[in-house]
């Protein structure tokens, strides 16, 4: 079983979620993006996001470049990069 987790900060030190959920048995690629739009989610719900960029850090330089053209994403992956990346204005956030 695989499980992700992450936490989305306010400021420096200022944690405003922190999150952790199975995804079964996934691989690591489709583990990462799990995160990732997990972030999008909360972000995109929270009142924060009007008057906040969201800067996404990952270890994973592939799920960097999949965000930043999701057209050069595998097809088996392309859904959940562009689904992830429309749940809120681009001006928003950054990765």
């Amino acid at each position: 079983m695989s499980w992700v987790g992450g936490l989305l900060r306010i400021e420096k030190d200022d944690v405003h979620v922190v999150f952790s959920q199975c995804v079964g048995f996934a691989i690591p690629c489709m583990a990462e993006l799990m995160v990732v739009k997990e972030v999008f989610n909360y972000f995109f719900a929270s009142k924060c996001c009007n008057s906040h960029k969201l800067v996404i850090e990952s270890d994973s330089q592939k799920i960097v470049n999949w965000f930043l053209d999701p057209f050069e994403t595998p097809n088996s992956f392309r859904i959940v990069v562009l689904v992830a990346s429309r749940l809120g204005p681009n001006d928003r956030w950054l990765i």
